[in-house]
């Protein structure tokens, strides 16, 4: 073995050992090894409890409107961890089939492990979620609830933004896109599904 490839296996052995703890400080890092190794590890449990947030957001968000009790909560959270899945494979697929308009390489079976651990801030945000459905509906009297209540909303939005951000890196990585395409390629799956349905209430509105 030569040296350049030793240090390679090297190099990539410990990325593997500290591959959470890349995510968070060197991403473009990360999300590299996992494109270049079609990297699968851990990613059904990631999606499982990406599915599991997905659906504690909506119990969180029916209870904000007084429509859902502990049972109702746990039934979404339960069927987003077993069903959540399916919904990642098929925005993987659209990024695929939308990145290659583009000139990109990633398939839906190497873009969905970027996807599963570009989640782990959205995963993050359970106890969040938690803790707001604790609350209950939003607080309107400034006291410790609405402090509470904020502070956790405030870090759910920017775990989100983070999520979003390292989707963006990953798909770069896997793609071989720029920062700016990989946006583009984000962006035109929303265009292809919600222009459609825009025009479509536009003309029925103006028709009516």
């Amino acid at each position: 073995m030569e040296l350049n490839e030793f240090e390679e296996y090297t190099q990539n052995a410990e990325i593997e050992e500290n591959l959470f703890k890349k995510i968070i400080t060197a991403p473009k890092e990360a999300f590299r090894f996992i494109a270049d190794h079609q990297y699968e590890k851990h990613m059904v449990q990631l999606l499982v409890l990406a599915g599991m947030t997905s659906g504690l957001d909506k119990a969180v968000e029916k209870t904000m409107a007084g429509d859902s009790g502990i049972i109702s909560a746990l039934i979404y959270t339960i069927i987003g961890g077993l069903f959540g899945w399916i919904g990642y494979y098929i925005f993987s697929g659209i990024l695929s089939l939308t990145g290659r308009w583009l000139g990109g390489e990633g398939k839906t079976d190497t873009i969905l492990p970027v996807i599963s651990y570009a989640a782990i801030p959205t995963i993050a945000t359970i106890p969040l979620l938690i803790v707001r459905y604790a609350i209950g509906f939003e607080p309107i009297v400034f006291d410790i609830k609405f402090v509470v209540y904020y502070v956790v909303l405030f870090t759910e939005i920017v775990l989100s933004f983070w999520a979003l951000a390292l989707l963006v890196i990953g798909l770069a990585q896997v793609q071989r896109f720029s920062i700016g395409k990989a946006i583009l390629n984000i962006l035109l799956p929303i265009l292809i599904i919600f222009v459609p349905i825009l025009i479509y209430f536009f003309a029925t509105s103006t028709t009516s």
